[in-house]
């Protein structure tokens, strides 16, 4: 997750770089625990406008062409190897 905020205003910009074996085919954008946008074609790209004060939590969700879809927490792996659980990202707003 990547983000921008326009200075004059009140939206951000938020660009998603989502990858995948087979091909990514739908990229969620929830706020705060809610859906507030999809978008099937990369580049995957929102604007999220952003009036509420406070911190807020991003959280970016990939879907993949066989119906695979990120897990919201990733299984425990006592190897320690990475894997695809959603990224978090806490944005302030002041």
């Amino acid at each position: 997750l990547f983000g921008m905020m326009n200075r004059g205003g009140l939206s951000v910009d938020v660009a998603v770089n989502a990858v995948d074996n087979v091909a990514v085919t739908r990229v969620e954008l929830w706020i705060d625990g809610a859906l507030v946008a999809t978008d099937s074609a990369a580049p995957w790209s929102f604007v999220w406008d952003s009036n509420n004060v406070g911190r807020h939590t991003l959280r970016a969700r990939a879907t993949d062409a066989a119906g695979n879809q990120q897990p919201d927490v990733p299984p425990w792996n006592r190897l320690g190897y990475g894997n695809n659980a959603i990224e978090v990202l806490f944005v302030d707003r002041a």
